[in-house]
């Protein structure tokens, strides 16, 4: 190869090398831009500790607020006042009544409310009843009545037993006698049903 060949190809070698026109860095050069980059990392390093913490108390504000939310809709369910039980009488007792024997156009003539109801308890002289279905009229879902004398008769006031089902008719919040309200039974079902019917249930 000539001496003008050598040349050439060194001039074609150095054209296609980016950096040979690049003066080479000293040793203390290359120390200083180290020390800039590390300090521009240091510099940079504060602002992506600081997105972790702003996530993190957007989730507790989050909470927070579900928390009180829920606090406040127990509070005003709480706060609802339990309805007063319906207090009903009975027909007074000892009247010897000669009962004719009920029909369904007799119990939906005299009474203004059918329901069913279940003997929670009896204290002092009380019966405690849960209306458990509202055939006609309006019950209240507690009743409270005085309890009978004990002197079954016709025409006297019932003598409630504890954990017992009633079908109750009522007028002007007396409790019908003569058969037309007792025990459930298939018979008094029957009867009840119909005098719904006749009362336009």
């Amino acid at each position: 190869m000539t001496q003008d060949q050598t040349a050439q190809q060194r001039a074609t070698i150095t054209a296609a090398d980016p950096t040979s026109g690049t003066a080479s860095l000293r040793e203390d050069q290359a120390i200083a831009l180290a020390r800039r980059a590390l300090d521009a990392d240091e510099r940079r390093a504060p602002a992506r500790r600081w997105v972790r913490p702003s996530l993190i108390g957007g989730f507790v504000a989050t909470a927070a607020a579900a928390v009180v939310i829920g606090a406040a809709i127990a509070s005003s369910v709480s706060n609802v006042p339990a309805q007063d039980p319906m207090t009903l009488e009975q027909v007074p007792g000892g009247i010897a009544a000669k009962c004719i024997a009920p029909d369904a156009g007799m119990l939906a003539d005299f009474s203004d409310t059918l329901f069913r109801a279940d003997v929670r308890g009896i204290s002092g002289g009380i019966v405690t009843l849960l209306v458990t279905e509202t055939l006609t009229g309006e019950a209240a879902p507690v009743v409270e009545v005085a309890q009978g004398d004990g002197m079954i008769s016709d025409g006297g006031p019932l003598v409630f037993e504890e954990g017992a089902t009633y079908l109750l008719a009522t007028s002007d919040g007396v409790i019908l006698s003569c058969g037309l309200s007792g025990v459930a039974s298939p018979e008094l079902e029957d009867l009840y049903s119909d005098a719904a019917d006749l009362q336009g249930r």
